[in-house]
């Protein structure tokens, strides 16, 4: 999907769905729809697979925009849009949050911290090991915004089985 103002390039593929963003072709970087300091991200079905895969595929795109339309939650991704229109020339789409760091990456990235944390000059710089115990106060939130997210969920007896702790 191209418009006058960028072109739409994959970001990741889970499944038979896509999922994709929108970059400026003049300055070739990624502005993904910003609207005041929000990204957005569009989840469409790839019709371009299997044919006998695009009506599941459409079929589970339509049910997750059911789910997410009635989900209000700050730590659940948000449907900000739902384009109707042919599926089969990529007609329907979710316009959603886009999620900018996965929890593997923030993981990677606390797990490179944590090791410099543990190196001797880090003793001289932070002796009293404020820096640790903020990463260390990092993760916790992290896991309770999760915690927190999964509970809102459940409370709705909507049971997602696609977490994985990786």
């Amino acid at each position: 999907m191209k418009d006058e103002n960028g072109m739409v390039h994959r970001l990741s593929r889970k499944g038979s769905n896509l999922l994709k963003k929108k970059e400026d072709r003049e300055d070739n970087h990624s502005n993904c729809f910003q609207n005041d300091d929000a990204k957005y991200a569009i989840k469409m079905v790839n019709t371009t697979i299997d044919p006998n895969f695009v009506h599941d595929a459409m079929i589970d795109l339509a049910i997750e925009a059911r789910f997410l339309a009635i989900l209000d939650h700050p730590n659940i991704i948000r449907l900000r849009a739902i384009r109707q229109g042919n599926p089969c020339e990529n007609g329907f789409f979710l316009l959603l949050d886009r999620i900018v760091d996965t929890l593997e990456v923030r993981l990677h990235q606390w797990k490179i911290a944590d090791c410099r944390t543990k190196k001797k000059i880090s003793k001289i710089t932070d002796p009293i090991g404020k820096k640790k115990k903020s990463l260390f106060q990092e993760r916790i939130n992290a896991a309770i915004e999760i915690a927190m997210g999964m509970q809102y969920i459940h409370s709705l007896n909507i049971i997602y089985r696609d977490l994985k702790p990786e």
